[in-house]
């Protein structure tokens, strides 16, 4: 099991189940490569979804869907924790 740093939200319409973070965030949660597909588990609901690590992204940022940001209650703030093939968000 794997835990990110506290990580800012920003807004972005992509994928619904998508998650965006940068490579060092990436690598704090054990992922090197581009993408990895997760469950994403969000209050109560599991969802099918994709991490996918991109340069363009800044350290301690998260880019995800407003349909999700608005699920998980809107933070500002997220933490993550990957658990094998499970990502469960934690809001802040």
């Amino acid at each position: 099991m794997a835990d990110s740093k506290v990580l800012t939200t920003v807004i972005e319409f992509h994928s619904y189940s998508e998650i965006i973070i940068g490579p060092n965030d990436g690598y704090d949660l054990g992922i090197l490569g581009i993408n990895k597909k997760v469950k994403i588990l969000a209050n109560g609901e599991i969802i099918d979804g994709l991490i996918t690590l991109n340069n363009k992204c800044k350290d301690l940022t998260v880019k995800i869907n407003k349909r999700l940001h608005q699920k998980i209650g809107a933070p500002q703030k997220i933490k993550l924790t990957l658990n094998n093939e499970n990502l469960i968000i934690h809001t802040m």
